[in-house]
């Protein structure tokens, strides 16, 4: 079974000690061909064909199981409520690989409890056909402005709802404000997405991801896992502390 290490740092001792895990899964105790058990609220819409499957290809590693959220009916979401999450900063990451096979589109997010990806979302970006937007207001555009089909990363959604600035490698979020990194699972390499402004008036009490309307969407996911990341305002994210260590992944991958 993969294990998900956290080995950043905060202010030179290991994040492990300190980092919170809200929920994580990895799938590897699924039975393959059916929608994953973890997911409480598992599903709205139509979840057509998503089920744990073989990771045959190796795309996240060796005998491994991975998500094949696959929805060729429209607007299906894979729902989580998680408490723990109000007035912390918050790390939500995940592996994500997308074909170039289908018509793409997927939603990611953390809502208030209960409430709909698409509309209630209080931090929400896109992923479409290697296009990255952002779902909020106040958005600043990072370097990474697109993503390539066919290749592995790992993403992660950093949700700041300390009450004061917090500082992400070398970008800075203010209260309430989220930002998006793509690490790239070949290269290791980190890239920044942006950040936006959490919308305004909502809570943080559920995580989860939603097909857009058109059909025939596909996408990969594996290690999802959510994080309550422990303040002071400055950290040291070294692989963010969500991930697992690069040389774990490397070793997984071999």
């Amino acid at each position: 079974m993969k294990k998900l290490l956290l080995l950043s740092i905060l202010g030179g001792m290991p994040l492990a000690a300190h980092t919170q895990i809200l929920f994580s899964d990895d799938f590897e105790s699924d039975t393959i061909g059916t929608v994953p058990a973890a997911w409480g609220q598992s599903t709205t819409g139509t979840l057509s064909s998503t089920y744990v499957v073989e990771d045959t290809g190796n795309i996240f590693g060796t005998s491994n199981q991975m998500l094949d959220f696959y929805d060729n009916g429209g607007s299906a979401s894979l729902l989580q409520n998680l408490g723990g999450m109000d007035g912390e900063l918050v790390g939500f990451s995940f592996d994500f690989y997308e074909p170039d096979s289908l018509n793409d589109a997927m939603s990611i997010g953390i809502t208030p409890t209960n409430a709909d990806i698409n509309n209630d979302a209080a931090a929400r970006f896109n992923l479409d056909n290697g296009s990255i937007s952002f779902s909020t207001s106040g958005v600043s555009t990072g370097p990474f402005t697109s993503y390539n089909l066919e290749t592995a990363y790992r993403i992660h959604l950093i949700a700041n709802d300390t009450g004061a600035a917090q500082s992400i490698y070398s970008e800075t979020l203010a209260d309430r404000e989220y930002g998006i990194w793509f690490e790239d699972l070949g290269s290791s390499s980190m890239n920044y997405a942006g950040r936006a402004t959490m919308k305004s008036g909502t809570t943080l009490g559920r995580i989860g991801f939603r097909t857009f309307s058109s059909p025939s969407q596909q996408a990969y996911l594996d290690n999802v896992e959510v994080s309550v990341i422990p303040e002071p305002s400055s950290l040291a994210l070294i692989g963010l502390g969500l991930a697992g260590a690069a040389f774990l992944r490397r070793r997984r991958r071999a």
